[in-house]
């Protein structure tokens, strides 16, 4: 926790005349640290002038609510980082995107191969509704820690190779996701040829 945290939850504690020795100051401390300071003090600020809910402290999930978004509004930006994906690199290359939760759900989902095969708008509009599903449980539980650092196109599991991914989204984000990911083996694509081949010899 920065010391300028510290004292923005002290001030606001202060102003609402809350005892900030109490737990409820710990939990504020830990949920919000990972918003810079100037986007909370934004947030606080406007709240504060807000002539219904300034005379009330804000929650937690106030700040969150502004910061974020929603759970269904963080979905839909995630999608449409899928859905464009999907039809400008397509399933032979791999990809690491900016969000951590989308490598889940896509994992859970089959993989960006599997996710890539879709023979029509009605195919993916159903993708759609179950990632937004996953996307939103995963987000409801605060985030997930297991989770894929890329995902592998037709290139490299045909190959068993892990060439550069390609960042989507946030570039330094994305690679962050990529460096604290976890590994995983790439599935081994067979086309039905290769396989009539392989039995016939």
């Amino acid at each position: 926790m920065s010391d300028q945290h510290m004292q923005f939850i002290n001030e606001m504690f202060d102003y609402y005349n809350r005892d900030i020795r109490g737990g409820a100051a710990k939990t504020y401390m830990r949920m919000l640290v990972r918003f810079p300071i100037d986007q909370l003090q934004r947030v606080y600020f406007t709240h504060l002038t807000d002539p219904d809910q300034g005379q009330f402290m804000p929650k937690i999930a106030d700040f969150v609510r502004v910061l974020e978004g929603t759970k269904k509004g963080q979905s839909t930006v995630a999608w449409n980082k899928v859905d464009r994906a999907i039809r400008e690199v397509g399933p032979y290359g791999s990809i690491c995107f900016d969000d951590q939760i989308i490598h889940k759900v896509i994992e859970e989902m089959g993989g960006w191969i599997s996710i890539c095969d879709t023979p029509t708008e009605k195919d993916l509009d159903f993708k759609m509704h179950q990632f937004n599903r996953l996307y939103e449980m995963y987000k409801g539980q605060g985030g997930v820690t297991d989770y894929p650092k890329r995902l592998n196109g037709i290139v490299d599991a045909e190959n068993k190779t892990s060439s550069d991914p390609l960042l989507i989204g946030n570039p330094s984000k994305a690679k962050q996701v990529h460096d604290s990911g976890g590994d995983r083996r790439a599935l081994t694509v067979t086309r039905m040829d290769q396989l009539t081949d392989k039995l016939l010899n």
